[in-house]
Parts: structure tokens; C-alpha cells; sequence
């Protein structure tokens, strides 16, 4: 009798195992749905419990997938059109004659099609030289003249280091950046720079920035997202 059990107890495991597998990842499912988690595939459950670090992506899934232009503010918080130039100024945006937006950067498209944006006069300012943005250095940058023959270095781009390179950053502009981020907005930061009597436009250009402000914008969540 005991050579049968044993015979049985070890042949009877590959057997029940799959019962046994199923049993356990319905467990697994049921607490989940007691948390309001939908699992529609049980197998998932095991894949679940093996991660350690977990990244998801909101833009498409519980957005709309569309950005749209928020605010341009100051380092105040306060609107302030002179950003919303800047920040045309310092674009990659494909225009034609006409002042339609027909290719460039996703975000620089929104920003043209910004309401306020057609109604900005652009054509006192000269583009004398740019770099443009890449992947490394996260920022762009142009050297523009003004009617007045003033020249100006405007710098957007990621904002932790934008503001590292402005030689002054005002405390609230860091609480203003933070209260956008807790709400989910995408932040560009602009900053310039007096240029005289500059022709050229190199990396040492984009140091020394006084903070002009934020361009902000958002991708509304989906109706059905909760």
C-alpha cells in the first residue's frame, strides 16, 4: 500500500498540475477583481507577479492621443504673449505663404495653431542663425533681430535644463513647473539671452538665460478612461 500511494503521489502532480496552475491564477484574479482590476487573461496573472518595474504610457491609452495648447505663462504663472512669441520664434514648424502649418515637430505645430498665435506680428524679427533640437541636448535655440537691430537668443526645450542653464531661477517658477507636472501637462521652457552684435550662434550661447516662462499643453483624457 505504501509503495502504491507512493506510486500515486508522484504520478498524479503532472496530471493536476495544470487544474492546480488554474486554481491558482483564479485565486490571483478574484483578489484582483475585489481591487477593481479587470483580468482578461489568467496567464497575465503570472506575468504580473514577476515584474519588478513597471512603465506604461498614457498618451493613446487613457488620452485622446491629441495635444492642444494650454497657456503661455510667465515665471510667475501669469499669461504672458511675449512667451507665446518667443516660443514661435524658436519653432521648427513647417509654415507656407498662406501661414498654414503643413509639417515640423508635433509640439511645434500645436503652438502655431495656438489661439493667438496668427495674431502675433512676426515680421519685425529676423532669424539670423539656429541650432536646431535633438535628442541629446533636448533644447533648440535661434539668434533672431529686431526691427530696433537688437539681437536676442531665444532657447526652448526640456525644462530641468533649460532652467539649469538660466543664471537666476525665481523659487515660485519651480512651484508653478511642479503644479503643471502634478497635472499632467507637457511643459516646454523658454529663456533668452541679449545677443549684440552676435552673427553666429554656438553652445556657449545657450548659457547665462534669463527665464522668459512655460508653454504649456495637454492631452485630454478619454471619456471612458476612469
Amino acid at each position: 500500500s505504501l509503495l502504491f500511494a507512493l506510486s500515486i503521489s508522484i504520478g498524479l502532480p503532472p496530471q493536476l498540475l495544470p487544474a492546480i496552475v488554474s486554481v491558482s491564477l483564479s485565486t490571483g484574479a478574484r483578489r484582483l477583481a475585489q481591487r477593481k482590476v479587470i483580468v482578461k487573461r489568467l496567464v497575465a496573472i503570472e506575468d504580473f507577479g514577476n515584474i519588478d518595474v513597471f512603465f506604461t504610457d498614457k498618451t493613446g491609452t487613457l488620452t485622446e492621443g491629441r495635444i492642444s495648447f494650454a497657456a503661455a505663462l510667465d515665471a510667475t504663472g501669469a499669461d504672458d504673449e511675449a512667451v507665446l512669441r518667443d516660443g514661435l520664434l524658436c519653432s521648427d514648424a513647417i509654415v507656407d505663404d498662406s501661414g498654414a502649418v503643413v509639417g515640423g515637430p508635433a509640439l511645434d505645430q500645436t503652438l502655431w495653431s495656438a489661439p493667438g498665435a496668427h495674431t502675433i506680428s512676426l515680421e519685425s524679427y529676423r532669424r539670423l542663425a539656429e541650432r536646431p533640437f535633438d535628442y541629446e541636448r533636448r533644447i533648440a535655440s535661434v539668434l533672431v533681430e529686431c526691427a530696433d537691430k537688437t539681437r536676442t537668443v531665444i532657447v526652448k526645450g526640456a525644462p530641468e535644463l533649460v532652467l539649469e542653464r538660466c543664471r537666476e531661477v525665481p523659487p515660485r517658477a519651480q512651484l508653478l513647473l511642479d503644479a503643471e507636472f502634478a497635472r499632467g501637462s507637457r511643459v516646454v521652457a523658454v529663456a533668452t539671452r541679449d545677443a549684440s552684435g552676435s552673427t553666429t550662434l554656438s553652445g556657449r550661447d545657450e548659457d547665462g538665460l534669463e527665464l522668459a516662462g512655460f508653454l504649456t499643453f495637454v492631452d485630454p483624457p478619454k471619456a471612458d478612461a476612469a
